[in-house]
């Protein structure tokens, strides 16, 4: 509870991801819209966008905050995920991405050639102690252990040297393979170790 933020829940009586539940959801959105008019709308993914695009009411701006990636949205949607992220291009002035490569192969598939990217590290919001940089860096990769996510690109033989923590759950085959890969791609005295699936504030 925050003082300025109202919370709506919206109810459906289809399960999450049916066919037939985005169709729900979107009507009960829109609802919402046009009773609140937006001055700025915060979409996450193609499966809130049809109240942006089912109503002439315009937000003075959209942000695409575009933290699932296109083929993860296209395993929930398909096809139509694809079309309707197509269908709002003109209607977006800004997208907000954790890794700017895995946009551009994105944004290239959309043909979103001219709207803004920034690329903004993902994380949480806790006040962190701030201590001298030390002289060795650890760099840590938390997430979906997959090629998905470039987690393949953490065995480059440049990377070798580096000391990489992983956190994550391994499960599936190409997860397990990838971390085998991973902890045994280090050279030298570079330490490189798997932290296992860990809760947010342990992370």
């Amino acid at each position: 509870e925050l003082e300025g933020v109202i919370m709506r829940r919206v109810s459906t009586r289809n399960p999450p991801h049916d066919p037939v539940f985005y169709v729900e959801y979107a009507r009960a959105m829109s609802a919402i819209y046009r009773e609140v008019e937006p001055d700025i709308l915060v979409v996450f993914n193609a499966a809130v966008l049809a109240p942006l695009l089912l109503n002439q009411m315009k937000p003075k701006f959209v942000l695409y905050y575009m933290l699932e990636s296109l083929d993860h949205q296209l395993t929930m949607g398909g096809s139509h995920f694809f079309d309707l992220n197509q269908m709002a291009t003109s209607l977006i002035d800004l997208v907000v991405v954790p890794e700017r490569r895995r946009f551009a192969v994105d944004a290239n598939r959309l043909r979103w050639t001219n709207i803004p990217m920034v690329e903004v590290l993902n994380i949480g919001s806790e006040i962190c102690v701030r201590q001298k940089a030390p002289s060795r860096c650890r760099f840590l990769f938390a997430g979906t252990l997959s090629r998905h996510t470039g987690f393949d690109w953490l065995n480059d033989e440049r990377l070798s040297n580096l000391d990489i923590d992983v956190a994550g759950p391994t499960d599936s085959p190409e997860s397990k393979e990838l971390l085998t890969e991973f902890l045994s791609a280090s050279r030298g005295d570079a330490r490189r170790r798997y932290l296992g699936l860990l809760p947010h504030h342990e992370l």
